[in-house]
């Protein structure tokens, strides 16, 4: 049976232990029928990668994860199915059960073959560990320090923030730029918690990202500001894949927790 997931009016992005639970349209994007292909490799667990054909259907899209592929990274070949990870319900099609070990200053490749037997071609370096440092919480403010790398590719940051009151979760998503900066400065960031009242539990995950990723999260963002204003035109998606749209990149990533 084809898998395929129909697409009225909004798509459903589910980063893997990213920006969970982000609805993005594609009214307001700017893109082409062809290969989207989304793949974020975490140190130390396996190997998860999306690659769907996204074609017009009337006025809607569809996702077609049933494309058998060869979708090989580095030297590993993936394995094609349909999967879906339990805590962000994020589906992808293509996986091994290897965990992603990678040396250190490496570079990885991906390389997948098309139904046309065209090339698609990306490559990511391993951002440094980051480490959330001295987290404090008080009745208005959550804060914590971070170190900054003395590379100043590694310097760019996603953040975000869940606030849990019984059956509601506020998120709060932030994307900090460093790479102005190369020395390993310690960063204090704060957050406002005041005006959400009490919250059973507090989680904070920051990642440290590589710049192809900040520009694609970025972009989608400015597609989802689109999609809510008329006046705003759609926008392209940014990206590092040659013959397709969407990201093939890696995060390193620290969390912390405060319950009441």
């Amino acid at each position: 049976m084809k898998r395929i997931i129909y697409l009225s009016i909004l798509l459903a992005i589910l980063l893997p232990a990213c920006v969970e639970n982000r609805e993005l349209s594609f009214n307001g994007l700017h893109t082409e029928p062809g290969y989207f292909i989304e793949c974020y490799l975490i140190p130390g667990d396996i190997y998860r990668l999306s690659a769907t054909k996204l074609q017009p259907l009337y006025e809607d899209y569809i996702l077609d994860y049933s494309l058998e592929l060869k979708v090989k990274i580095d030297t590993l070949l993936l394995e094609h199915g349909l999967y879906k990870q339990e805590h962000t319900q994020y589906l992808y099609n293509y996986t091994h059960p290897y965990h992603f070990m990678p040396a250190q200053n490496a570079l990885i490749e991906l390389m997948l073959i098309t139904l046309e037997n065209d090339t698609v071609l990306a490559s990511t370096t391993v951002p440094a560990k980051v480490n959330i440092l001295n987290p404090r919480k008080d009745n208005n403010e959550i804060s914590f320090d971070f170190t900054l790398s003395p590379q100043s590719i590694h310097n760019y940051y996603m953040l975000n923030i869940s606030l849990q009151q019984a059956d509601t979760v506020y998120r709060k998503n932030r994307f900090l730029d460093y790479g102005h900066l190369n020395t390993k400065d310690t960063v204090t960031f704060s957050y406002d918690i005041s005006h959400y009242g009490d919250s059973e539990k507090i989680s904070v995950v920051l990642r440290r990202i590589t710049k192809a990723n900040y520009d694609y999260q970025i972009s989608l963002q400015n597609a989802k500001d689109a999609n809510r204003d008329n006046l705003v035109l759609p926008s392209p998606l940014a990206g590092n894949l040659k013959n397709a749209t969407g990201i093939f990149t890696c995060f390193t990533c620290d969390s912390v927790v405060w319950r009441n």
